[in-house]
């Protein structure tokens, strides 16, 4: 046997080392392999920890669009019957609030308003009538108004109702209450010029409907 081993002591010895590498070999690819799947993991948590690496939206980031208004508020003033401020729906149209103000008059300039038109939030709708258009130059029966209206077709300041009032261009709620107010202080008007003592009436305001008003 010690023969045996002399013999052959280098082999023995060589078969001896590259068994000891063997295991240093697989040993190291054990330690490296492990490293690696701890990298992954770090990497794989930091993402979902919303890290630098992190792609996913935040819930700040994602904001509803506001609801649109369902409503509009419109003002119809004019040659209608129950001027006024109304709530309509948001995809009405312009005849929906006339509707709503109780309708054309009969003595309201219906060719100078489209109703087809949309409509839109704070929107002042005027109807004008057939006196401030100029399309009619003989008497007018205006309902309800008996001997405010001469024959001439011109409206009399000292007869006019509020309503007729609130027919004339730029005469609002605020400028046909002052106009009753300032009448009856004045016991009836002398001539229209008395209405530039009424605030709010300019020359501005008044001699646009000079041509369509008359004191008597």
């Amino acid at each position: 046997m010690k023969e045996f081993i002399k013999q052959h002591v280098y082999i023995i010895l060589g078969v001896a080392l590259i068994l000891l590498m063997g295991g240093l070999f697989v040993m190291n690819g054990q330690r490296a392999s492990s490293r690696t799947d701890n990298g992954s993991r770090e990497v794989l948590v930091s993402a979902s920890d919303g890290g630098e690496f992190s792609t996913q939206p935040t819930a700040d980031a994602i904001q509803p669009l506001p609801n649109a208004p369902s409503y509009v508020v419109v003002d119809v003033v004019g040659a209608v019957y129950q001027p006024g401020v109304f709530t309509l729906p948001a995809d009405a149209r312009v005849i929906h609030a006339i509707e709503a103000a109780g309708g054309y008059t009969a003595y309201a300039f219906r060719a100078g308003i489209n109703g087809a038109a949309e409509i839109f939030d704070a929107m002042q709708i005027y109807v004008p009538t057939l006196l401030e258009d100029g399309t009619v130059t003989g008497h007018i029966a205006m309902p309800g108004a008996a001997g405010a209206v001469v024959d001439d077709g011109l409206l009399c300041l000292n007869t006019a109702t509020y309503a007729q009032l609130r027919t004339l261009h730029q005469i609002g709620t605020a400028r046909a209450t002052a106009i009753l107010n300032h009448r009856e202080a004045l016991g009836g008007f002398a001539n229209v010029d008395q209405l530039l003592d009424i605030t709010g009436i300019s020359h501005g305001i008044l001699d646009p409907l000079r041509p369509y008003i008359i004191v008597r």
